[in-house]
């Protein structure tokens, strides 16, 4: 199965002619020192831009010491933050009831010591949102606040 391509919230199935998108879009910023917009690249070579940014991913890589590391894939660090739930009877924001955890520059996190879980629930979420300490329910992936989920 193919990973979609996602762009302003939404998810695609199949990039088309993505190495050319690449190319063009690499092109615009290095001549114009800002970010391509998908409008110029269908005017410039008729094809969708929307299908040229990869979805963004994450994941849990290690459970160990109580500790978890894991990390993030198709996002700015910058623009971004991790955080991790351990699953009870609820779930509870981990290690500390204020945590949201930085993304490295290689895309890595890490937490903190956290308390034991039935399992260990990651979601990448927009620097801005404010996620609640202790939730019934789990986030939900919509594309503009929550951006991926990990599970453990």
């Amino acid at each position: 199965m193919r990973r979609p391509y996602y762009v302003n919230g939404v998810a695609l199935d199949h990039p088309a002619d993505l190495a050319d998108c690449l190319v063009e879009a690499a092109k615009l910023v290095s001549t114009t020192g800002i970010p391509f917009n998908a409008r110029s690249l269908v005017d410039r070579k008729g094809f969708d831009a929307r299908e040229v940014i990869p979805a963004p991913g994450i994941s849990i890589d290690r459970v160990k010491d109580s500790r978890v590391r894991g990390h993030v894939t198709n996002v700015s660090p910058a623009d971004c933050r991790v955080v991790l739930y351990a699953r009870t009877d609820a779930f509870y924001l981990q290690p500390f009831e204020d945590s949201i955890l930085e993304i490295d520059d290689d895309g890595g996190w890490e937490t903190g010591q956290v308390k034991h879980g039935d399992e260990y629930y990651a979601w990448l979420i927009r620097h801005d949102f404010k996620p609640q300490s202790v939730m019934k329910n789990p986030l939900v992936v919509d594309g503009r606040r929550v951006l991926a989920e990990a599970v453990y």
